[in-house]
């Protein structure tokens, strides 16, 4: 899952490796506190488009979860 800075398309502000599946959906209000270094723990971004990118590794299904994201106001 990569979740990208509020406004770009292009700079991730984190990317993990998820075990199980993560469901996010536009509108969402993402609380990353834990996960930002530096960050407040009250830290909230919103996410305003997801797009999932699919392909095969070695004959098997990868799957790359990206979250654009907004400012909480």
């Amino acid at each position: 899952m990569e979740i990208y800075e509020p406004g770009s398309r292009d700079t991730v502000l984190g990317s993990w490796r998820c075990t199980a599946p993560v469901h996010v959906a536009s509108g969402e209000v993402l609380r990353l506190g834990a996960l930002v270094p530096d960050a407040l723990p009250s830290y909230a971004l919103r996410a305003v488009a997801v797009e999932h990118v699919m392909w095969i590794k070695d004959g098997v299904l990868a799957h790359k979860l990206m979250v654009f994201t907004e400012p909480v106001a």
